[in-house]
């Protein structure tokens, strides 16, 4: 099943909501998981790739267990997986929009538990949505080893090589790829330098030596 990643403040609600909410969903095929709370958003990052999150619910008010926004959270996480499809849910619908960090559709009042009808219907969004980014990875992977390929020709550009290394990294940590020997993953140009250096180093050596001989 596809995997939903639910980020809240878990404290101040009921304790009995987060596993009917778990229910609900995997009713409709989808399983909701709750990282513990995270010091930083880059650790939630990494939460989210360990375990090949395909789409994201955020909190709007996070307050007492995190030292940001879920609109913040969104933002940010939207930078670093701008594929991953994040939804802020909220009782506080028009605060949110306020911020204009969070584009309106993306935002969901949570009363959207509470309607049969309207759930399904999110839910079945949510289907979508994982689909549709576990698609846009297979493409990057696609990509990945196209651009891999030409690197081992040495016939990337350097904007190629910008592009190579960031499907490296975003896929690497998703566990899609394996890791590669660092030799690879050093810029062409870099390595077309050291090796200029290296002919540069032989050929004062070389001199060197002719003119000791004389």
């Amino acid at each position: 099943m596809n995997r939903i990643g639910f980020v809240d403040d878990l404290r101040t609600i009921d304790p009995d909501i987060y596993p009917k909410y778990q229910k609900k969903f995997e009713k409709k095929g989808l399983t909701l998981l709750s990282p513990t709370p995270q010091q930083t958003k880059e650790a939630l990052v990494q939460w989210i790739q360990e375990n090949n999150i395909c789409s994201l619910l955020v909190d709007y008010k996070l307050d007492s267990e995190y030292a940001f926004s879920g609109t913040d959270l969104v933002a940010y996480i939207n930078s670093v997986l701008p594929d991953l499809p994040c939804i802020i849910l909220t009782a506080f619908r028009g605060q949110s929009i306020g911020e204009h960090l969070v584009i309106k559709p993306m935002i969901r009042d949570r009363d959207i538990f509470t309607d049969s009808k309207e759930f399904n219907a999110f839910a079945d969004e949510l289907q979508h949505a994982a689909q549709v980014y576990t698609k846009r990875l297979g493409l990057h992977e696609a990509e990945y080893a196209q651009l891999l390929a030409k690197k081992e020709r040495e016939q990337l550009s350097v904007k190629e090589e910008e592009r190579f290394l960031a499907l490296y990294k975003l896929l690497r940590d998703y566990g899609i790829v394996d890791e590669l020997p660092e030799q690879l993953l050093r810029p062409e140009i870099e390595q077309k330098m050291d090796a200029m250096l290296d002919q540069l180093r032989t050929l004062v050596k070389e001199t060197s030596n002719s003119e000791g001989d004389n």
